[in-house]
């Protein structure tokens, strides 16, 4: 039982006052202890692990269901790991072996993304490097995917890279206005993880985005999506993509959005890609600052389970497409119970 500081009736007496009748003493007594009473029936908390022991099954079944779906969206995506969009595997798997627990899993990771023969883990880097053009090119994250990618296992990256960051330095001033928020806080990323100065702080990001979603009239539908997506890179960015915890302090206000949110897609069920691809970046990005479970994250994580494509995938259509890669890797997190420290990332090196 908890104790809640209520209201305190206090008697104050000045010198040469008169004393208190017992009879005063007595009815402020009674006052004071109905008021404590009162309040202690207010917070009365059940104490932890208390539930019953159909509760407890309920949430065993529940966690099993949970993690059976999240392995069959990680062997998928193991799988077709040769399929998906250029550059987009090594990075994408890499993020998956920080979260999982399993050893067997985690060795299975670390050999595909050892076997760099296939042609869709590398991005041809084009011949136009320095060309303003490549800032207006849809292929312009695969660049630095891949530039990443040959940083990481040792291959000559350093002269191409150079070229791309003058670009940026020199073109900067008219592509940065262009850039939305959520791709913005993408390219910092990718700029810290080459060593390159930023264009902006981390924090002026924050408080740009934040400004966003308290000017906005929130409803928490498809319109607000924009904002979402920004509010959960800035997470999962600050986390480096499952390397931390992050401290929730930040974003303390910018949480409410994410559970209005939430209770909005789940009040009108997971339909569509969009709608089940935010909503796992909600769930993923609330375990990552270490958000307490609720009902409402729990019956979003049912959902979720239950949109699950009978191949394991996650999202509409056939084949290996982008839409399916990306709604699939955000599910598999959102559904993975994560680890209380998270894998380190393996030494990728290529060596004679």
């Amino acid at each position: 039982m908890r104790w809640r500081r209520g209201p305190v009736v206090r008697i104050l007496r000045k010198r040469g006052d008169a004393s208190l009748s017992l009879l005063q003493r007595a009815w402020v007594v009674v006052v004071v202890m109905g008021l404590l009473l009162s309040a202690c029936q207010i917070e009365e908390i059940e104490p932890v692990g208390s539930g019953s022991a159909e509760e407890s099954s309920s949430a065993g079944v529940e966690r099993e269901a949970r993690l059976a779906a999240a392995n069959r969206g990680l062997e998928w995506l193991l799988d077709h790991a040769d399929e998906m969009p250029p550059g987009w595997a090594p990075f994408f798997l890499l993020r998956l072996h920080r979260i999982t627990s399993d050893v067997e899993t985690a060795s299975r990771i670390e050999r595909v993304l050892r076997d760099d023969s296939a042609p869709s883990r590398r991005f041809p880097l084009p011949d136009y490097l320095g060309h303003p053009k490549l800032l207006r090119s849809p292929g312009l994250m695969s660049v630095l995917f891949e530039l990443r990618r040959r940083k990481a296992v040792g291959e000559p990256y350093e002269a191409q890279a150079e070229v791309v960051r003058k670009l940026f330095e020199s073109r900067g001033k008219k592509f940065w206005p262009r850039v939305h928020f959520t791709q913005r806080i993408v390219y910092l990323h990718q700029f810290r993880e080459l060593g390159w100065r930023t264009p902006f702080e981390f924090e002026e990001l924050v408080g740009q985005v934040e400004m966003s979603a308290k000017s906005r009239q929130w409803r928490g539908g498809t319109q607000d999506q924009p904002t979402l997506y920004a509010i959960t890179h800035l997470i999962l960015v600050e986390g480096r993509y499952f390397r931390e915890y992050v401290d929730p302090e930040p974003y303390k206000a910018m949480i409410p959005f994410l559970l209005l949110s939430l209770k909005r897609l789940t009040s009108e069920g997971l339909g569509g890609e969009r709608e089940l691809d935010i909503s796992a970046e909600i769930l993923a990005t609330l375990a990552l600052i270490q958000y307490p479970d609720s009902d409402l994250t729990r019956q979003a994580r049912r959902q979720l389970v239950a949109a699950q494509n009978p191949d394991g995938s996650w999202g509409d259509g056939e084949g290996v497409t982008a839409g399916r890669v990306h709604a699939t890797l955000v599910a598999v997190w959102a559904t993975m119970v994560l680890p209380s420290e998270f894998r380190p990332d393996p030494d990728l090196a290529i060596r004679p």
